[in-house]
C-alpha cells in the first residue's frame, strides 16, 4: 500500500485507489495475500474514522469479491505439501544467522505444532 498510496492524506484516498492496488498486487501475489493486505488497510481505515481522523463516509475500503477475486493459493495444491522436515526445522532453530527472536518463533511453530496467528499471540 505504502508505495502507492503512501503519499495520499487519509481523506483523499478513494476506492479507486484501494482498487488500483490490488490490480497491481493481482500481477505477483495470490488472492489470499491480497485479502491479507486489504483487510489490514480496512481496518486501518476503519480505525481512522474510529478515532475521528477520518469520517465514516469517507472509508475508502468497499471492495467485494468482484474486486478482490476469489479466496485461494497462487499455486493449486501446494498446501498440503507446506510442512517441515525434521531436518528443515533444525535448521531453522540452530543456524546462527538466524536472528535469536526467529528462532523462537520457529520454534513455536514447529515445535508446538502452532500456527503464525496462534504464535503471534502468545508473549514469549
Amino acid at each position: 500500500m505504502l508505495p502507492i498510496i503512501g503519499e495520499l492524506e487519509l481523506e483523499e484516498v478513494r476506492p479507486r485507489h484501494i482498487i488500483d492496488v490490488v490490480n497491481r498486487l493481482k500481477i505477483d501475489h495470490a488472492s489470499r495475500t491480497i485479502r491479507n493486505v486489504y483487510s489490514v488497510t480496512k481496518a486501518l481505515f476503519r480505525d481512522a474514522a474510529l478515532s475521528d481522523l477520518l469520517p465514516v463516509a469517507a472509508n475508502p475500503c468497499v471492495l467485494g469479491s468482484r474486486q478482490l477475486g476469489k479466496v485461494g493459493d497462487r499455486v493449486p495444491g501446494w498446501r498440503a505439501g507446506a510442512q517441515f522436515t525434521r531436518e528443515e526445522l533444525s535448521q531453522l532453530l540452530f543456524t546462527e544467522s538466524v536472528p535469536q527472536p526467529r528462532r523462537v518463533l520457529y520454534a513455536l511453530l514447529g515445535v508446538a505444532c502452532l500456527r503464525a496467528g496462534e504464535a503471534a499471540g502468545l508473549r514469549w
